[in-house]
């Protein structure tokens, strides 16, 4: 994350808006940047470095909200069994994981009629794109042999 803000920092520079952070660093590293791409990717840059110059701030909480169902999208994707993936999710919260045992099928299911984002990982568990994305992936484990 860390590194691609630093992209865009430079790339943004690279249009002229240094965000008041003129420093000799900042010069020298979008001078590398100006050495180490082509002239069609610097333009290709230009607006999405404007609109992180000068577009509105993004709602951090949303954005946050996005980042934590696509990490459970993925895990779930990796995983391949809803139950293990709600259990997993349920482990990271505090308040679940303090008070109750995740293993037991029935705080599982109250988890589940509580939070929106595990109904939306269930619902994704059955959607056509999931098992899309399954099939592309494969299965994470070797077939046993009988």
């Amino acid at each position: 994350m860390r590194m691609r803000a630093t992209f865009f920092l430079l790339a943004a520079a690279l249009c002229g808006n240094t965000f008041g952070a003129a420093s000799v660093p900042l010069k020298i590293a979008t001078w590398n940047l100006e050495w180490f791409m082509t002239p069609q990717t610097l333009r290709a840059l230009e607006n999405p470095a404007w609109e992180v110059a000068h577009g509105k701030v993004p709602d951090l909480g949303k954005t946050l909200q996005g980042l934590f169902a696509s990490g459970n999208r993925a895990g779930l994707l990796v995983c391949g069994d809803p139950a293990i993936a709600l259990t997993m999710v349920l482990r990271e919260d505090p308040a679940f994981a303090s008070s109750k045992t995740p293993e037991d099928s029935e705080s599982v299911v109250r988890a589940v009629r509580e939070r929106a984002d595990l109904r939306a990982l269930l619902t994704f568990s059955v959607s056509e794109e999931f098992f899309t994305l399954r099939d592309r992936v494969g299965p994470t484990l070797p077939e046993r042999a009988i």
